[in-house]
């Protein structure tokens, strides 16, 4: 599995020569819901890599500390996990309030102009950017 840094991805480090089919979130625990989402990048139609974006830490660590209940699972078993689930390449944030001033637009823009993405699956709540946009416009 290939792990990229956001830093690797904003710079074209990043050594992904196809398109890629992709899902973004913190996947603290990687529940029943996390792993639908795994699967239909693996199993989807095209010849899109499955990739994940995901932190480093939980936003909810930088955003909220006094009421952050801790991680469910160790980085290190966050990786080994996606790796289990068929995941071939994780980009991986390391989250900061510069970060969270990041509005969902600018995001999704990012990563179109960094990646060559065949198709982006998110869960039925998911949020991002600054005031937790509801879902991206693609």
């Amino acid at each position: 599995m290939t792990v990229l840094t956001w830093d690797d991805l904003l710079s074209r480090k990043a050594p992904l020569d196809r398109p890629v089919r992709m899902t973004i979130g913190a996947f603290d625990g990687l529940h029943i819901g996390h792993r639908k989402l795994m699967e239909s990048l693996v199993r989807g139609q095209g010849d899109g890599l499955p990739l994940v974006v995901t932190f480093r830490q939980s936003p909810a660590a930088v955003l909220a500390p006094g009421t952050f209940p801790g991680l469910i699972m160790t980085w290190r078993q966050k990786l080994a996990r996606l790796q289990s689930l068929s995941i071939q390449a994780v980009v991986v944030i390391d989250f900061s309030e510069e970060m969270s001033n990041l509005s969902g637009k600018a995001f999704i823009g990012l990563l179109k102009e960094n990646l060559t993405i065949e198709k982006i699956v998110v869960g039925h709540n998911f949020r991002f950017g600054k005031a937790g946009t509801r879902g991206p416009t693609f």
